[in-house]
């Protein structure tokens, strides 16, 4: 945590271009987190030592993948995109109608296929969903090439 929280400051002002007063205000409510965070943590400790000496990395672990998720998210679509307009450069603007249908079809399996998980097996389990349709991409992928 203190490798990266140490130079906070520095990357944001360098980095995402905030100015100084933003970073003052960023730090003071991530000041007011930890606080919260501690009376929070404070709980869990008095309740079970061992289980949330276990949990803290794993949160911490899950935070860092979050704020990553919606870049990864959102790159996939430019990546079939892509991929798709180099597999047909012959007719662009058929295959980027095809891709604009499909992805909406795609979104609404989705939802779709994540409803009926949520149905089935509980919140727990929407993200079996995505993992299913990643190997199904996977395996996609892997017959076309």
């Amino acid at each position: 945590m203190f490798s990266s929280f140490s130079y906070i400051a520095d990357y944001l002002a360098k980095i995402t271009q905030f100015n100084k007063n933003s970073i003052g205000i960023i730090l003071i409510l991530f000041g007011i987190c930890g606080f919260i965070g501690n009376f929070i943590f404070s709980g869990l400790l008095q309740k079970n030592v061992v289980m949330t000496i276990y949990a803290y990395p794993i949160l911490l672990i899950i935070l860092y993948l979050q704020i990553f998720w919606g870049g990864l998210h959102s790159a996939g679509l430019v990546v079939s995109q892509t991929w798709l307009l180099r597999e047909a450069n012959e007719a662009p603007e058929f295959a980027n109608s095809f891709y604009i249908s499909f992805s909406n079809l795609g979104i609404t399996i989705g939802y779709v296929v994540g409803g009926w998980f949520l149905a089935q097996f509980g919140v727990h389990a929407i993200f079996l969903s995505s993992i299913l349709f990643s190997l199904i991409a996977f395996f996609s992928i892997y017959l076309k090439n």
